[in-house]
């Protein structure tokens, strides 16, 4: 049985488009998203996206991870 790990950590956006192209390689994959907000005059919001994969899938998505990021720095 599978379990399930965390591939990448990072903004919402960032994630969308890797989880989108995890889809494209028919990787499973799902976005966990914690947000926790203080309350206040000096709160502030933290956004922590978290895609989740198949530990059997993650060299292939880890790839997938790093051709992204390649992409990004041609651009």
């Amino acid at each position: 049985m599978d379990t399930i790990v965390e591939l990448y950590s990072g903004d919402l956006w960032e994630c969308e488009i890797i989880k989108t192209l995890l889809d494209d390689r028919e990787i499973e994959s799902f976005l966990r998203n914690d947000i926790r907000a203080a309350y206040g005059p000096l709160g502030s919001l933290s956004q922590s996206v978290r895609i989740m994969i198949k530990d059997s899938d993650l060299i292939n998505a880890q790839e997938v991870v790093k051709e992204f990021f390649e992409n990004r720095k041609k651009e």
